[in-house]
């Protein structure tokens, strides 16, 4: 009986432990989901118009709807002048938030910068991802913006940044991209940016109101707890002072 015991506890206890290492395995792959996906085309009338979007901050706010996942700001009047197409994944094992962007070139001249609308998102920085040919900065080129700025640029037709048909790599920046890591599981919603469409280091861009991409956003109860934080703390101040 012992002996039947030994057999069926050592061969179990094997099985048992293949069996959690395999869902441990699996669980970690399945931690980097996609949160967010769309596009935008924007237009020579300061309008964009975004299309195939799903997931955190769709619909936009402040947008007009005018079919399923489709909306639009501003006015989409006159020519196409440029698009992005995106996804935003988040890893919850590491905590972290990608942003992934395509930009696409509708106009004659070519694109030398690409700026995304921060929204104080910069302290939570992690990593910027950049082309080849270009450099990123965030915040310094122009403030409280994410900056990639090009020597040569995108030309008419040609695209530039991630494969974004696919799960990207299991890295936490795929190489080459338009991308940015940031910590946290950070909420998507749509915010300015814009471009230049000369040599670089000009500053002739185009930066319509109403050229809008996702970005990340402040939650309101994360606002609401700095609020609570700050008056707090001038409460102790004038307590103690």
């Amino acid at each position: 009986m012992a002996n039947t015991w030994n057999f069926k506890h050592s061969f179990v206890l094997p099985v048992f432990s293949v069996v959690v290492a395999l869902n441990v395995a699996g669980a970690r792959a399945n931690t980097f989901i996609e949160t967010h996906e769309s596009v935008e085309d924007y237009f020579t009338a300061g309008g964009t118009i975004v299309s195939a979007c799903f997931g955190s901050g769709c619909p936009p706010a402040g947008a007009v709807s005018f079919a399923p996942g489709s909306y639009s700001y501003g006015s989409a009047g006159g020519f196409p002048e440029w698009e992005v197409r995106e996804k935003v994944f988040y890893d919850s094992t590491a905590d972290q938030t990608l942003f992934n962007y395509v930009v696409t070139n509708d106009s004659p001249t070519a694109i030398t910068s690409f700026h995304v609308k921060d929204n104080g998102f910069e302290g939570l920085l992690v990593t910027m991802d950049t082309p080849a040919g270009w450099v990123a900065d965030a915040g310094v080129t122009t403030a409280g913006y994410w900056n990639w700025r090009a020597l040569f640029g995108i030309n008419q037709t040609a695209s530039l940044g991630c494969n974004l048909t696919s799960d990207p790599l299991p890295r936490p920046v795929p190489q080459g991209c338009f991308a940015v890591t940031v910590n946290g599981n950070i909420p998507v919603g749509f915010s300015l940016t814009f471009n230049d469409l000369a040599p670089a280091g000009t500053a002739n861009g185009f930066g319509f109101p109403d050229w809008r991409v996702s970005a990340p956003i402040p939650e309101p109860t994360s606002l609401l707890l700095l609020g609570f934080g700050l008056a707090g703390l001038g409460f102790w101040r004038r307590r103690y002072s």
